[in-house]
């Protein structure tokens, strides 16, 4: 159980960067489609 935690820490770390990569644009992409769905994408 330990060793796993331990796989489980370092696999984040080492793949922190392209998890964040990830996540910024999942959140760009929520916020693209609620600006549209509220009218107020008009800029783009």
């Amino acid at each position: 159980m330990i060793k796993l935690l331990d796989d489980f820490k370092k696999g984040i770390i080492k793949y922190s960067f392209i998890i964040i990569l990830m996540m910024s644009i999942l959140h760009i992409g929520i916020a693209f489609i609620h600006s549209r769905e509220s009218g107020r994408a008009d800029i783009i």
